[in-house]
């Protein structure tokens, strides 16, 4: 259905069924916790940190997730999914990077 928005991807899809933005932005910082967690429970060093400099490239499509309204086109929910990709990568590679230099 168009007037709602492409079936295309989480964040495409969860605006045009309602969900707030707000929920949005929690799930795509949700992630950030894993270190904190991983370094109480599973005693990893402070490598693991690393991982927050994905933070940075994510400021950008949390911005244009903010900045949706409900009756925005949710079209515009589209590009970020690029760069929400591309931080999410650097995420995993950061964190990787921390268990691996930490496990020495």
């Amino acid at each position: 259905n168009r007037r709602k928005g492409f079936q295309i991807g989480c964040v495409v899809v969860i605006p045009a069924h309602g969900v707030d933005k707000f929920e949005l932005l929690f799930l795509a910082f949700l992630g950030f916790g894993a270190p904190l967690v991983g370094m109480v429970f599973y005693d990893w060093t402070s490598w693991v940190l690393l991982s927050f400099g994905a933070v940075i490239p994510l400021l950008g499509p949390a911005r244009t997730i903010a900045g949706y309204a409900p009756g925005d086109d949710p079209r515009t929910l589209i590009p970020p999914l690029g760069g929400t990709a591309r931080a999410a990568g650097l995420y995993g590679l950061l964190l990787g990077l921390g268990l691996a230099l930490g496990s020495g």
